[in-house]
């Protein structure tokens, strides 16, 4: 479930307008928000992990978490 007092971020590339949306207990809740997402036509949409509050890859937040998948 998404995490309350969450805040959203944005920030403007070259040619895109990225944001960071949310923080989730669970990798499978943060993939429901990306269907979600591409159903509303956005496609281009990505879970990733945070330590620290710096961005870490998938593979190393499950290695972290103690969970291999």
């Amino acid at each position: 479930m998404v995490r309350e007092s969450v805040e959203t971020r944005s920030a403007y590339t070259i040619n895109a307008k990225i944001y960071t949306i949310g923080s989730y207990d669970t990798e499978y809740e943060a993939e429901l928000l990306v269907e979600e997402l591409k159903q509303l036509g956005i496609r281009d949409t990505h879970v990733f992990g945070t330590l620290n509050t710096k961005r870490i890859n998938l593979e190393k937040a499950r290695n972290l978490a103690g969970k291999k998948e």
